[in-house]
């Protein structure tokens, strides 16, 4: 039974003509690049992956190292690094504490602390005040050696305010989370300050060159659905059946890439009302998308009924109601829905709790609710 199958799909290819390789080809281009769009892709690697010698700001020299059984060796705090956590370098070995257990990056050297211009100056703490600052400051019931300590210096950007250590050696503030690359806390004249960090030129390099070809190829599935929008005007006979419907479907998706672009590119951010009108359109296309393939599902399934196949002959006039309804369907609801998220909006006996706040934070829904 699978070699009859494979048999008749190989017959398919060889009879198959140059649209149907110029179609299959651009759906594999669109199905590719929308992987991509809504794959988990971190924009730069997690601090636990840059434990190399390409990252060598984010391990610390071990003194006084002893080899163990299994490759492993152990630092003179005891502290014991596997294979993968440690390599050799220029005749030390360089450890990554963040890769043995949770870490909080420090600004300065182990004895030194923050000036008031944020300047680092020698002192007569170590390493353990440090560490029981910070389980006070953020009220951590953790032992002394749960966390362990990265001493790296990294240029400020910002200070951060109200900031919350996390078990895993992140921390979270109002302007969103930084792990270890992103941050750096220091002791201050007996408080604890905490900054942001001037990403590094690979972080950099990589988050333009993800930038670049995440807009490249947002763009694509948006051309592709174009140059089929165009196909289906030229050419009438794929208007036939469900093609009418595909029309629809087409125009729908067009609608929903290039507001998606525009959301995206950040254009309308400055302007509440042209970013709310951009979220509603957003959310009106995507809607339509959805409802159009709900038609075109159930308009399949009614075609390939037991009951419908005897009364295939249907005049062009039932065919012209039935495609109005559709539309009316497709295109209706998806307006009465966005029409009732801008009455919701505007509403004012609704609680803002309630509320989708459209074009408030970001041209689309502000609130989580």
């Amino acid at each position: 039974m699978p070699s009859v199958f494979i048999q008749k799909c190989f017959t398919y290819i060889k009879n198959c003509s140059w649209k149907c390789y110029f179609i299959s080809v651009l759906l594999f281009v669109d199905l590719l690049a929308n992987w991509y769009l809504y794959g988990r892709h971190p924009p730069v690697p997690g601090i636990k992956q840059r434990c190399s010698t390409m990252y060598p700001e984010f391990a610390m020299v071990l003194e006084n190292p002893v080899s163990l059984p299994n490759r492993r060796i152990q630092e003179e705090d005891g502290t014991i690094y596997s294979p993968g956590h440690f390599w050799y370098d220029k005749n030390n070995y360089r450890g990554c504490p963040c890769n043995v257990r949770p870490c909080v990056r420090k600004c300065c050297a182990f004895s030194d602390v923050f000036d008031k211009n944020y300047k680092c100056m020698p002192s007569q703490a170590n390493v353990s005040d440090f560490i029981n600052s910070f389980r006070e400051v953020y009220r951590m019931n953790v032992s002394k050696d749960y966390f362990s300590v990265l001493s790296k210096k990294c240029e400020m950007e910002s200070s951060l305010q109200n900031v919350t250590l996390l078990m895993d050696g992140r921390i979270s503030s109002p302007s969103g989370y930084f792990d270890q690359s992103q941050y750096c806390l220091e002791r201050s004249s007996g408080s604890l300050i905490a900054v942001s960090c001037v990403e590094d030129s690979f972080a950099k390099t990589l988050q333009a060159a993800r930038s670049m070809l995440t807009h490249t190829l947002r763009v694509v599935p948006t051309s592709i659905h174009v140059i089929t929008l165009i196909l289906y005007i030229v050419l009438p006979n794929l208007r036939c059946g469900v093609g009418c419907l595909m029309v629809n479907l087409v125009a729908a998706m067009i609608l929903k890439g290039v507001f998606n672009l525009v959301i995206v590119a950040d254009l309308g951010h400055r302007y509440r009302l042209l970013c709310t009108s951009i979220g509603l359109a957003m959310q009106y296309s995507w809607l339509s998308c959805q409802a159009w393939q709900l038609v075109i599902a159930y308009q399949i399934w009614t075609s390939f009924r037991p009951t419908t196949l005897r009364t295939l002959s249907k005049t062009r006039s039932m065919v012209r109601s039935k495609l109005r309804l559709y539309q009316g369907v497709a295109w209706g609801l998806p307006f009465l829905l966005s029409a009732f998220t801008l009455i919701v909006d505007l509403a004012s006996f609704i609680p803002s709790s309630l509320k989708p706040h459209m074009g408030l934070k970001r041209c689309w829904f502000s609130s989580m609710v």
